[in-house]
């Protein structure tokens, strides 16, 4: 999901093999900037709503792992790890 993202590397590539349309953030669409934060817990709750089943937040101990191996191949920024490290609770449904 792109949320506030640099776009500059999809002038590369032909997003999903559709030659005629762009790429976006939601940032974009939305018209203010947003963060991971900002858009997990309603994303997750609706996930967890469309197809049924329960979300959990990963521990903090492999969200670490996650940004550890995102840091060593340069996929991520500080504050991406920040927002990834956070240690909250996701209780969906």
């Amino acid at each position: 999901m792109n949320i506030n993202n640099d776009l500059t590397w999809f002038s590369h590539i032909v997003p999903c093999g559709i030659p005629d349309k762009g790429v976006t953030t939601l940032s974009q669409e939305l018209g203010k900037p947003l963060t991971i934060t900002d858009v997990i817990h309603p994303f997750l709750q609706s996930f967890s709503h469309e197809f049924e089943c329960e979300m959990k937040m990963l521990s903090y101990g492999v969200r670490e792992d996650v940004v550890n191996h995102l840091k060593k191949e340069n996929l991520t920024s500080d504050i991406t790890e920040a927002q990834l490290l956070q240690n909250s609770e996701l209780k969906l449904k």
